[in-house]
């Protein structure tokens, strides 16, 4: 049985050209989008689409992702934000805050 494709809100893939992303091939990059810039619903869609394994997985290897996206993310598979690459990524060149 084939599975009925994902269908994303635009606010996810702003910067995007959606027809040039393959759905399976392309699936780490896509949750990524969705957890950091999508919808509740475009959440749930990913995990329908890619099931909540392969989007755990997706999550922790991503290599970019918000702060505040590995806060929430890291509640929900009770894991720590050091077990996401991007945090550890992000904490090798952290951004230098201006003094004003």
């Amino acid at each position: 049985m084939k599975k009925i494709p994902p269908v994303f809100s635009k606010r996810a893939f702003w910067s995007d050209d959606v027809t040039k992303l393959n759905k399976d091939t392309d699936g780490t990059y896509i949750i990524a989008r969705v957890f950091d810039a999508g919808t509740y619903e475009d959440m749930q869609e990913a995990i329908r689409y890619y099931g909540r394994s392969q989007v755990e997985r997706a999550l922790l290897d991503a290599t970019d992702l918000q702060s505040s996206t590995i806060a929430h993310t890291a509640i929900w598979l009770d894991r720590k934000p050091e077990d996401f690459r991007a945090f550890r990524r992000s904490q090798l060149n952290p951004i230098p805050y201006a003094t004003f």
